[in-house]
């Protein structure tokens, strides 16, 4: 059994999820009678999305819709850790990264959100008639 495919298959399943659930988000918010021209989403680093897996999810979700072509921005948020002893909360690299003042008990803070943050519609001003 091969499991470095599995786990890759498994990462794109997740992302392909996330895509089509955002694909329903953007339908419902998108204003009526707009051409969507771009999505961006933001998104905290415990819902662990891959770059390039959600851009294809995305260009999959979207292949044979109204959306089709609607560019894809994934903003990766950093870790962001309180720490319980001076009551910091601080951005690190990853969770396990310990206080500036020694304490290694941080927790993350707000590190699973995944957010639709901009729908950039096409602007009909340039257009001909």
């Amino acid at each position: 059994m091969n499991t470095d495919f599995q786990i890759g298959r498994c990462s794109a399943m997740h992302e392909f999820s996330l895509a089509t659930s955002l694909l329903d988000l953007v339908r419902a918010n998108c204003p009526d009678n707009e051409v969507l021209e771009s999505i961006t989403i933001e998104a905290g680093p415990m819902r662990g999305i891959e770059p390039q897996a959600m851009q294809w999810a995305w260009e999959a979700a979207t292949n044979d819709t109204d959306l089709h072509g609607v560019k894809f921005e994934l903003i990766q948020q950093p870790w962001t850790l309180h720490c319980p002893n001076c009551q910091t909360t601080f951005e690190a690299d990853d969770m396990f990264t310990d206080c500036d003042c020694g304490c290694s008990r941080t927790s993350p803070v707000d590190c699973d959100n995944l957010r639709l943050v901009r729908l950039t519609v096409k602007d009909h001003a340039n257009e001909l008639v």
